[in-house]
């Protein structure tokens, strides 16, 4: 009888150790649920304000508009800011470093921008600047040197759909990221003169350089 007692004193305990096991579980899902609707919440949000344009300036958010599935406008991608994929720790220097260019609208042919701005001007929906793929002249790119904080050429950091390539290589690939202003800063002083480029760090300043 002591025996089945305490065999039933231990399957007690271990059915108590278990419900607190589940109960435990069951407050991680519901976390884990509230913190997946955060996301779906914030990704609705993040893609509602892709859509609309929010930040641009008019004349972008015209063209874009306008350049949606069934608009009067072809052959616009979309802006550079929505079609470049940046790291997050990068985004402060990717901004810094292109500047307005990131509302810059992105169209596959000169016709296509051509008639972007002659909508633009016939309902004066604003001014937009457009780079159009098949008109880009993209000068060579200038590698990184290995160096202590330098992270390496801007265009090589981020990422993006190859349709788009010429006019990310256009805007990036004589940018340089370093870590820190004093990295960028040094590595100007003994780089010497030569070919334009231009230095941005991950806290946001942005040096040029001749």
């Amino acid at each position: 009888a002591a025996d089945l007692q305490t065999a039933v004193g231990s399957l007690g305990a271990e059915i108590e150790a278990l419900r607190r096991q589940l109960q435990g579980a069951e407050e991680a899902r519901r976390a884990a649920d509230r913190a997946l609707d955060r996301l779906h919440t914030r990704h609705d949000l993040l893609g509602r304000l892709r859509e609309e344009g929010a930040g641009y300036g008019s004349g972008v958010r015209t063209v874009l508009h306008a350049g949606r599935t069934g608009g009067p406008l072809k052959g616009i991608l979309g802006t550079v800011a929505s079609l470049l994929a940046v790291p997050p720790h990068l985004e402060k220097a990717i901004e810094t470093a292109l500047g307005g260019a990131l509302q810059n609208v992105i169209a596959e042919r000169w016709n296509d921008a051509s008639a972007a701005i002659d909508y633009l001007k016939q309902g004066r929906g604003g001014r937009a600047t457009f780079l159009p793929l098949d008109r880009l002249s993209v000068l060579p790119p200038i590698p990184a040197p290995r160096r202590a904080g330098l992270l390496g050429n801007a265009l090589d950091l981020v990422t993006y759909d190859p349709q788009v390539a010429p006019a990310m290589q256009q805007l990036l690939n004589r940018v340089w990221v370093a870590e820190d202003l004093p990295a960028a800063r040094a590595a100007l002083d003994t780089l010497g003169g030569g070919e334009e480029r231009r230095l941005a760090h991950v806290g946001g300043h942005r040096d040029d350089h001749p």
